[in-house]
């Protein structure tokens, strides 16, 4: 073997090898979650169709949900369902777009939730724990 021919096979070799390597995949970063599930009421009445979001206060990425029409919801975070441990601020809202016949945007949907219980104005606080029920109820009222 040509001292050429052995450098291919150790290429060959080299890349073969960090190939397979890297096909074990990344370690699993994802944060310890726990199930959440919860109800959404507005002057008594459920709330169909609203986004629940659960931010975590430490800055790492939330879960969310969409309400049914009874208002309950259950958290998802990335394609996992669950929300990770700790204390979170919930942003509550129905405002979404409205698609055309063609997908493109035609408007957005009437927001319904008082400005107190989205955005940066909320609230509603949640502590999800590992060990607990994790079942909240936001009962919403529009008077502020």
């Amino acid at each position: 073997m040509t001292r050429l021919s052995r450098l291919c096979c150790l290429a060959l070799f080299g890349s073969a090898s960090l190939f397979l390597a890297g096909c074990g995949g990344a370690p699993d970063d994802r944060p310890e979650l726990a199930d959440v599930t919860g109800v959404v009421t507005l002057d008594g009445e459920p709330v169909d169709g609203a986004s629940v979001a659960f931010s975590p206060k430490s800055g790492m990425r939330g879960a969310s949900a969409q309400t049914n029409e009874l208002g309950e919801f259950e958290l998802s975070y990335a394609s996992t369902m669950g929300c990770p441990l700790g204390e979170h601020t919930v942003e509550i809202s129905t405002r979404r777009e409205i698609q055309d016949e063609y997908g493109g945007v035609a408007g957005m949907e009437p927001e319904t939730i008082p400005p107190q219980y989205r955005g940066n104005s909320t609230t509603l606080t949640a502590e999800v724990t590992a060990d607990g029920e994790n079942h909240f109820v936001f009962d919403l009222t529009s008077k502020k």
